[in-house]
Formats: structure tokens, C-alpha cells, sequence
């Protein structure tokens, strides 16, 4: 019985290691310093606790919208009350200009400038941790001789499996 039991454990372990390896894991995240032009996030402001239904509606709203007309996905993460595990974002999609946007929707503008971009290719379920790339960004930055502003982010989401995460550097 052992003997079955091992070769059962065995397998799962070997499927499961492909499937992370499938879905891009053992991916490392890139670093590099771009100038970006200035753009415009067309969206909805929450703060409240991560796992709250309005937070899943506001990102799978957003999420259909920029399928649906071509556009990225973007989520700006403001500093938040950490010893009550809030979060404090912006969902939106990213536009060129705010002349055409939904009714009762708000604008927020990633500002043109230096940046540092991590960039993540792995599927949702394999992406490393935020706390994990941000610390990460700031050993960059480090070495690069530019600094970061502190407690924002922008995630700009480039289909299922491209994440672009930018750090503003003053």
C-alpha cells in the first residue's frame, strides 16, 4: 500500500511542477528604467479590505473593458492603513486622452517620466507576490542610482499573462 502511495505522491508532484512551469513560475521578473509619456486611467476609486465584492466587480468591470475595446488594464495602488489590511486603488483602463469615457467614472494620470519596470510573464496563479517585486524594484533603483516614490504603483495589465509594474523614480 506505501509502495501506491508514493508512486501516487510522485506523479502529483510531477504534474504539479509542469503546470507551474506551464504557466511561466520559473520566470524571473525584469528590471529595467523606461521614460514613459503621460497617460490617463479611466476608472473607479476603492479603499477597503482586499477581499471585498465591490473590489472583484470594479476589477472584472474594468477587466471586460479593456478586453473588449483593446485596451490595458490598470491598477494604481496608493499607500493604505496597513495595520488594518486595507488597500487603497484606482481600477481603470488606460487611455491616450479622457474625452471618451463612460459616464461616472473618474480619471487618473500616470505621470510621463522615468520609471522603473518590472516586467512579469506567468499566469495570475504563479505571479510572484507584490511585496516581493517591489522590494525587488527598490534593490534596482538602488543600483541604477534613482529613487523610487514611496507607496505607489502602477500595474498596467497586458492581456492574461504580461504584467507591467512602474515605480515613478523622482
Amino acid at each position: 500500500m506505501k509502495k501506491y502511495s508514493l508512486i501516487t505522491f510522485s506523479v502529483i508532484v510531477v504534474i504539479a511542477v509542469v503546470i507551474f512551469f506551464q504557466l511561466g513560475g520559473a520566470e524571473p521578473v525584469q528590471f529595467r528604467l523606461v521614460q514613459r509619456e503621460p497617460v490617463y486611467a479611466v476608472g473607479h476609486h476603492f479603499e477597503g479590505f482586499p477581499n471585498d465584492k465591490k473590489l472583484e466587480e470594479l476589477f472584472f468591470a474594468a477587466r471586460d473593458r479593456a478586453t473588449t475595446e483593446g485596451l490595458d488594464l490598470m491598477v494604481i495602488n496608493y499607500p493604505a492603513s496597513i495595520q488594518e489590511n486595507r488597500v487603497k486603488q484606482f481600477i481603470g483602463v488606460v487611455q491616450r486622452d479622457t474625452a471618451n469615457r463612460p459616464q461616472g467614472t473618474s480619471i487618473e494620470q500616470l505621470p510621463g517620466g522615468t520609471y522603473v519596470e518590472a516586467q512579469v510573464i506567468a499566469h495570475n496563479f504563479v505571479m510572484p507576490k507584490p511585496g516581493e517585486v517591489k522590494e525587488q524594484a527598490l534593490e534596482f533603483a538602488q543600483k541604477q542610482e534613482v529613487k523610487l516614490e514611496a507607496g505607489i504603483s502602477y500595474e498596467i495589465y497586458k492581456g492574461e499573462r504580461e504584467l507591467l509594474i512602474l515605480f515613478y523614480s523622482m
